[in-house]
Protein backbone atom coordinates (compact mmCIF):
# COMPACT_ATOMS: atom_id res chain seq x y z
CA UNK A 1 0.00 0.00 0.00
CA UNK A 2 1.30 3.57 -1.08
CA UNK A 3 0.57 6.71 1.48
CA UNK A 4 0.21 10.17 0.03
CA UNK A 5 -0.87 13.10 1.62
CA UNK A 6 -3.57 16.46 0.47
CA UNK A 7 -1.93 19.16 2.24
CA UNK A 8 -4.28 22.16 1.54
CA UNK A 9 -5.43 22.46 5.14
CA UNK A 10 -1.40 23.21 5.68
CA UNK A 11 -0.75 25.15 2.66
CA UNK A 12 -3.39 27.38 3.75
CA UNK A 13 -1.82 28.36 6.96
CA UNK A 14 1.18 28.93 5.03
CA UNK A 15 -0.79 31.97 3.36
CA UNK A 16 -2.41 33.11 5.91
CA UNK A 17 0.60 33.59 8.00
CA UNK A 18 2.14 36.54 5.64
CA UNK A 19 5.79 35.20 5.67
CA UNK A 20 8.22 34.30 2.99
CA UNK A 21 5.78 31.96 0.54
CA UNK A 22 8.42 29.61 -1.19
CA UNK A 23 10.48 29.36 2.62
CA UNK A 24 6.81 28.44 4.21
CA UNK A 25 6.02 26.39 1.54
CA UNK A 26 9.82 24.28 1.49
CA UNK A 27 9.14 24.04 5.16
CA UNK A 28 5.85 22.82 4.45
CA UNK A 29 6.94 20.00 2.21
CA UNK A 30 10.32 19.63 4.91
CA UNK A 31 7.55 18.39 7.44
CA UNK A 32 5.67 16.08 5.51
CA UNK A 33 8.62 14.04 4.42
CA UNK A 34 9.88 13.77 7.84
CA UNK A 35 6.94 12.34 8.98
CA UNK A 36 7.29 9.31 6.50
CA UNK A 37 4.87 10.19 3.64
CA UNK A 38 6.30 9.30 0.07
CA UNK A 39 4.49 11.58 -1.95
CA UNK A 40 1.83 14.29 -2.16
CA UNK A 41 -1.33 15.59 -3.74
CA UNK A 42 -0.71 18.85 -5.07
CA UNK A 43 -3.44 21.06 -5.92
CA UNK A 44 -4.01 23.86 -8.67
CA UNK A 45 -3.20 26.64 -6.25
CA UNK A 46 -0.04 25.60 -5.14
CA UNK A 47 0.52 26.44 -9.08
CA UNK A 48 -1.36 29.83 -9.28
CA UNK A 49 0.68 31.31 -6.03
CA UNK A 50 4.03 29.50 -6.53
CA UNK A 51 4.33 28.39 -9.99
CA UNK A 52 4.77 24.78 -11.56
CA UNK A 53 8.36 24.88 -11.44
CA UNK A 54 8.94 26.37 -7.75
CA UNK A 55 6.11 23.84 -6.45
CA UNK A 56 7.94 20.62 -8.78
CA UNK A 57 11.52 21.75 -7.45
CA UNK A 58 9.91 22.11 -4.10
CA UNK A 59 8.58 18.41 -3.99
CA UNK A 60 11.49 17.00 -5.68
CA UNK A 61 14.30 18.76 -2.98
CA UNK A 62 12.30 16.73 0.06
CA UNK A 63 12.61 13.75 -1.08
CA UNK A 64 8.80 13.34 -2.35
CA UNK A 65 6.78 12.56 -4.99
CA UNK A 66 3.58 13.42 -6.37
CA UNK A 67 0.38 11.15 -6.66
CA UNK A 68 -1.89 13.71 -7.61
CA UNK A 69 -3.03 16.85 -9.20
CA UNK A 70 -6.15 18.21 -7.88
CA UNK A 71 -7.45 21.01 -10.48
CA UNK A 72 -10.54 22.94 -9.28
CA UNK A 73 -12.54 23.69 -12.01
CA UNK A 74 -16.11 26.23 -11.34
CA UNK A 75 -18.75 24.96 -13.20
CA UNK A 76 -22.26 27.37 -13.37
CA UNK A 77 -20.60 30.70 -13.04
CA UNK A 78 -22.55 33.66 -14.62
CA UNK A 79 -19.47 34.37 -16.79
CA UNK A 80 -18.87 30.24 -17.74
CA UNK A 81 -16.56 30.65 -21.27
CA UNK A 82 -17.32 28.43 -24.60
CA UNK A 83 -16.99 24.79 -23.84
CA UNK A 84 -14.10 24.49 -26.17
CA UNK A 85 -12.52 27.28 -23.96
CA UNK A 86 -13.34 24.63 -20.96
CA UNK A 87 -12.04 21.33 -22.26
CA UNK A 88 -8.77 23.13 -23.21
CA UNK A 89 -8.55 24.45 -19.23
CA UNK A 90 -9.41 20.46 -18.22
CA UNK A 91 -6.61 19.70 -20.75
CA UNK A 92 -3.88 22.06 -19.66
CA UNK A 93 -4.42 20.52 -16.12
CA UNK A 94 -3.65 17.53 -17.51
CA UNK A 95 -0.71 18.79 -19.30
CA UNK A 96 0.41 20.07 -15.73
CA UNK A 97 0.05 16.58 -13.95
CA UNK A 98 2.34 15.24 -16.34
CA UNK A 99 4.99 17.81 -15.53
CA UNK A 100 4.96 17.54 -11.98
CA UNK A 101 4.98 13.74 -12.68
CA UNK A 102 1.57 12.62 -11.05
CA UNK A 103 -0.35 9.19 -11.45
CA UNK A 104 -3.74 10.64 -10.93
CA UNK A 105 -5.47 14.45 -12.16
CA UNK A 106 -8.59 14.94 -10.06
CA UNK A 107 -10.70 17.16 -11.88
CA UNK A 108 -12.94 18.80 -8.77
CA UNK A 109 -15.72 21.16 -9.45
CA UNK A 110 -16.59 24.24 -7.46
CA UNK A 111 -20.03 25.64 -7.55
CA UNK A 112 -20.78 29.17 -8.61
CA UNK A 113 -22.98 31.45 -8.28
CA UNK A 114 -25.36 30.35 -11.09
CA UNK A 115 -25.61 26.67 -10.33
CA UNK A 116 -29.21 27.38 -8.60
CA UNK A 117 -30.23 27.86 -12.35
CA UNK A 118 -29.05 24.56 -13.17
CA UNK A 119 -30.76 20.87 -13.32
CA UNK A 120 -29.20 17.80 -12.65
CA UNK A 121 -29.51 16.92 -16.47
CA UNK A 122 -27.91 20.49 -17.16
CA UNK A 123 -25.08 19.65 -14.77
CA UNK A 124 -24.44 16.01 -16.06
CA UNK A 125 -24.56 16.87 -19.67
CA UNK A 126 -22.09 19.92 -18.65
CA UNK A 127 -19.88 17.85 -16.74
CA UNK A 128 -19.91 14.71 -19.41
CA UNK A 129 -19.13 16.97 -22.65
CA UNK A 130 -15.98 18.85 -20.90
CA UNK A 131 -14.59 15.77 -19.29
CA UNK A 132 -14.34 13.34 -21.97
CA UNK A 133 -12.07 14.31 -24.01
CA UNK A 134 -9.62 15.71 -21.29
CA UNK A 135 -9.96 12.21 -20.10
CA UNK A 136 -8.99 10.89 -23.32
CA UNK A 137 -6.20 13.36 -23.58
CA UNK A 138 -5.13 12.55 -20.00
CA UNK A 139 -5.20 8.92 -20.62
CA UNK A 140 -2.60 9.65 -23.56
CA UNK A 141 -0.60 11.26 -21.43
CA UNK A 142 -0.84 7.67 -18.77
CA UNK A 143 -2.96 9.59 -15.86
CA UNK A 144 -5.59 8.36 -14.48
CA UNK A 145 -8.23 10.93 -15.14
CA UNK A 146 -10.93 11.12 -11.92
CA UNK A 147 -13.79 12.82 -10.12
CA UNK A 148 -14.87 12.36 -6.99
CA UNK A 149 -17.95 11.68 -4.99
CA UNK A 150 -18.23 15.73 -4.38
CA UNK A 151 -19.18 16.95 -1.15
CA UNK A 152 -21.06 20.20 -2.47
CA UNK A 153 -24.70 18.69 -2.99
CA UNK A 154 -25.25 21.38 -5.47
CA UNK A 155 -23.43 19.55 -7.82
CA UNK A 156 -25.10 16.51 -8.29
CA UNK A 157 -22.60 13.89 -7.70
CA UNK A 158 -22.44 13.13 -4.02
CA UNK A 159 -24.97 10.65 -4.08
CA UNK A 160 -24.00 6.57 -6.09
CA UNK A 161 -26.99 7.39 -8.29
CA UNK A 162 -25.34 10.39 -9.30
CA UNK A 163 -22.13 9.83 -9.65
CA UNK A 164 -22.31 6.65 -11.91
CA UNK A 165 -24.72 8.76 -14.16
CA UNK A 166 -21.63 10.67 -14.84
CA UNK A 167 -19.40 7.38 -15.26
CA UNK A 168 -22.10 6.22 -17.68
CA UNK A 169 -21.98 9.02 -19.85
CA UNK A 170 -18.57 9.97 -19.73
CA UNK A 171 -17.14 6.02 -19.94
CA UNK A 172 -13.27 7.92 -19.87
CA UNK A 173 -13.66 8.41 -16.38
CA UNK A 174 -12.20 6.78 -13.15
CA UNK A 175 -13.31 7.59 -9.45
CA UNK A 176 -11.25 8.82 -6.44
CA UNK A 177 -13.24 7.93 -3.60
CA UNK A 178 -13.91 10.16 -0.66
CA UNK A 179 -14.44 8.03 2.61
CA UNK A 180 -15.48 10.97 4.50
CA UNK A 181 -18.44 12.31 1.75
CA UNK A 182 -20.31 8.96 2.20
CA UNK A 183 -21.44 10.03 5.08
CA UNK A 184 -22.74 13.72 3.22
CA UNK A 185 -24.77 11.26 1.27
CA UNK A 186 -26.22 9.30 4.41
CA UNK A 187 -24.30 6.32 2.97
CA UNK A 188 -22.08 3.36 4.83
CA UNK A 189 -18.67 4.27 2.84
CA UNK A 190 -17.85 0.53 2.65
CA UNK A 191 -21.66 -0.08 0.93
CA UNK A 192 -21.04 3.04 -1.45
CA UNK A 193 -17.29 2.11 -2.48
CA UNK A 194 -18.32 -1.45 -3.39
CA UNK A 195 -21.21 0.30 -6.07
CA UNK A 196 -17.94 2.08 -8.05
CA UNK A 197 -15.49 0.02 -7.19
CA UNK A 198 -14.42 -1.46 -10.54
CA UNK A 199 -13.97 2.10 -11.87
CA UNK A 200 -12.08 3.50 -8.77
CA UNK A 201 -8.34 4.83 -9.36
CA UNK A 202 -7.91 6.75 -6.52
CA UNK A 203 -8.69 6.57 -2.69
CA UNK A 204 -9.04 9.78 0.04
CA UNK A 205 -8.90 8.17 3.87
CA UNK A 206 -10.70 11.14 5.21
CA UNK A 207 -12.48 10.90 8.96
CA UNK A 208 -15.52 13.26 9.34
CA UNK A 209 -16.78 14.99 12.53
CA UNK A 210 -20.12 16.81 13.49
CA UNK A 211 -19.32 20.65 12.75
CA UNK A 212 -19.74 23.08 15.52
CA UNK A 213 -22.24 25.81 15.46
CA UNK A 214 -19.94 28.39 14.58
CA UNK A 215 -17.78 26.53 12.13
CA UNK A 216 -17.49 28.47 9.19
CA UNK A 217 -16.20 25.44 7.36
CA UNK A 218 -18.31 23.13 6.63
CA UNK A 219 -20.02 20.60 4.56
CA UNK A 220 -23.86 20.05 4.35
CA UNK A 221 -25.24 16.40 4.44
CA UNK A 222 -28.34 15.97 2.88
CA UNK A 223 -29.95 15.49 6.48
CA UNK A 224 -28.89 18.85 7.19
CA UNK A 225 -26.13 18.19 9.41
CA UNK A 226 -22.87 19.91 8.77
CA UNK A 227 -19.51 17.82 9.27
CA UNK A 228 -15.66 19.21 9.33
CA UNK A 229 -13.08 16.95 8.32
CA UNK A 230 -11.42 15.72 11.53
CA UNK A 231 -7.68 13.51 12.37
CA UNK A 232 -7.77 10.24 11.13
CA UNK A 233 -9.81 7.94 13.90
CA UNK A 234 -10.93 10.41 15.76
CA UNK A 235 -14.26 11.05 13.65
CA UNK A 236 -17.48 9.46 12.91
CA UNK A 237 -16.28 7.40 9.79
CA UNK A 238 -15.38 3.40 9.77
CA UNK A 239 -12.47 3.37 8.62
CA UNK A 240 -11.50 0.15 9.10
CA UNK A 241 -14.36 -1.31 7.74
CA UNK A 242 -13.91 1.00 4.44
CA UNK A 243 -10.37 0.11 3.98
CA UNK A 244 -10.86 -3.33 4.42
CA UNK A 245 -13.45 -3.13 1.80
CA UNK A 246 -11.05 -1.53 -0.43
CA UNK A 247 -9.12 -4.65 -0.09
CA UNK A 248 -11.21 -7.02 -0.65
CA UNK A 249 -12.37 -5.15 -3.90
CA UNK A 250 -8.81 -5.69 -5.59
CA UNK A 251 -7.85 -2.15 -4.74
CA UNK A 252 -4.23 -1.80 -4.91
CA UNK A 253 -3.25 2.23 -5.73
CA UNK A 254 -2.89 5.16 -3.42
CA UNK A 255 -4.59 5.72 -0.50
CA UNK A 256 -4.02 9.79 0.48
CA UNK A 257 -4.75 11.15 3.81
CA UNK A 258 -6.77 14.21 3.91
CA UNK A 259 -5.03 16.04 6.69
CA UNK A 260 -5.91 17.83 9.86
CA UNK A 261 -4.21 18.94 12.87
CA UNK A 262 -4.60 17.35 16.05
CA UNK A 263 -5.36 19.73 18.77
CA UNK A 264 -2.59 20.26 21.27
CA UNK A 265 0.14 18.68 19.42
CA UNK A 266 2.77 20.12 16.76
CA UNK A 267 2.10 19.71 13.23
CA UNK A 268 5.21 17.54 13.40
CA UNK A 269 3.86 15.17 15.65
CA UNK A 270 0.23 15.55 14.30
CA UNK A 271 1.57 14.26 10.50
CA UNK A 272 3.75 11.97 11.90
CA UNK A 273 0.70 10.75 14.29
CA UNK A 274 -1.71 10.51 10.92
CA UNK A 275 0.78 8.54 8.83
CA UNK A 276 1.42 5.95 11.74
CA UNK A 277 -2.65 5.48 12.16
CA UNK A 278 -2.81 5.74 8.63
CA UNK A 279 0.17 3.08 8.14
CA UNK A 280 -0.83 0.17 11.44
CA UNK A 281 -4.43 0.42 9.25
CA UNK A 282 -3.05 -0.39 5.81
CA UNK A 283 -0.03 -2.96 7.12
CA UNK A 284 2.69 -0.51 6.03
CA UNK A 285 6.16 -0.69 8.00
CA UNK A 286 7.20 2.13 9.52
CA UNK A 287 10.04 3.95 8.08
Amino acid sequence: MKISIMTISMLVRVLRSGGDLAAGYRAMMEKVAAAGFEAVDITSLELEVLGLETVRQTVREAGLGVCSYIAFEWFARADEPTLETRIAQSKAAADAAAALGAEVLMLAPQAGDAIGACTQEQLLADMAARWRPAARYAKTLGLHPVVENTPDARLQLLTPPQLKALLDAAPELEVVFDSGNALLALEDPAAYYAQVAQRTAHVHLKDMALAEANATMADTALDGRRFTGAPLGTGLVDLPAFVEATKQAGYDGWYTLEYYTEPGFTEEASLRNNWLWAGQLLGCAAP
